[in-house]
């Protein structure tokens, strides 16, 4: 098969050598493959997602102390947009994150409203399935009730109204029970948070059709990741053992770069790589080193 490949390296900490040496670096099989849809516009996995969180955060700190300060504050903001300023995205759910994981961003080209969809797969701290789903449920009320606001009509000093776009109560926010998945129900909202354990796997979605697609390609009523030819055939015959694998689908690419005001420059790009009987995908494989990322990309 037509192929172009890339290899190069990153060098990202230099004078940091004695702590990355200490990282471990596994060199995985991408189980979670199994359950990831073939045509997926982005896939990536890697292990151990709270670990590689609290890694940067030590590189960070190493470097400049105000750099980990801001990288932690801006991501703690931005977990407040969704959870609210009392949640503690860090102790409540991302140290819970352990394992294997993939994340998953997808497009779905509805008619009336097209959109991006996000997935996270990852094993999860626990086996009281019971109160992890409780303790979800509360996080996902949370984030749910923030993205649905409401008019409420404000009375003004002089006598006037105002109306302002308020949180809806998270007690108002409807979780259903599907089989085998739970998704909030909220009239005229594409956006419906749906989550389940799947495998032994936690699967967050900010879709329910994206929750859906991966319940299909694990009962193989679509394909998977490891009926994607691209895919196997880069991580079985063309990568050395890696730590982490992914796919960019670059036909669905291509769709979403349509939508933007100004693609002059990529579909330069993929045309020039169209000629050459390629743009069908883009796979790629990370190693981490002491000094640096190595990175390993093939176009087919």
């Amino acid at each position: 098969d037509n192929k172009l490949r890339f290899d190069g390296k990153i060098t990202t900490h230099p004078n940091l050598s004695a702590s990355y040496e200490e990282l471990d670096r596994k060199e995985m099989i991408p189980e979670l493959s199994k359950l990831i849809p073939s045509d997926v516009l982005f896939f990536i996995n890697g292990y151990d997602i709270n670990s590689k969180y609290q890694q940067t955060k030590e590189l960070l700190r190493k470097l400049n102390e105000q750099f980990e300060l801001i990288f932690a504050g801006s991501l703690k903001k931005s977990m407040g947009q969704i959870f609210g300023a009392n949640f503690d995205f860090e102790k409540n759910l991302l140290s819970k994150m352990h394992g294997q994981y993939a994340i998953l961003i997808d497009y779905e080209d509805d008619a009336e409203n097209p959109f991006l969809s996000f997935t996270i797969i990852t094993e999860y701290s626990g086996n009281d399935i019971s109160k992890n789903l409780k303790d979800l449920s509360e996080a996902i009320r949370l984030a749910q009730s923030r993205l649905n606001p409401v008019v409420k009509n404000t009375k003004l000093p002089n006598g006037k109204y105002r109306q302002e776009l308020v949180a809806i109560s998270p007690s108002k926010v409807e979780i259903k029970e599907k089989e085998g998945y739970y998704t909030v129900e909220l009239q005229g909202n594409q956006k419906k948070f749906s989550y389940g354990f799947i495998d032994g796997y936690l699967v967050f979605s900010s879709h329910e059709k994206s929750l859906k697609s991966i319940l299909d390609a694990k009962d193989k009523k679509i394909k998977s990741m490891l009926e994607n030819e691209d895919f196997r055939q880069s991580v079985l015959y063309e990568f050395s053992a890696s730590e982490s694998y992914g796919v960019f689908n670059l036909h669905k690419l291509k769709k979403i770069n349509q939508l933007l005001p100004d693609n002059y420059w990529f579909d330069l790009l993929y045309e020039s790589i169209s000629k050459s009987g390629l743009g069908r995908s883009l796979v790629f494989a990370r190693k981490v080193y002491p000094d640096g990322i190595w990175w390993s990309a093939l176009i087919y």
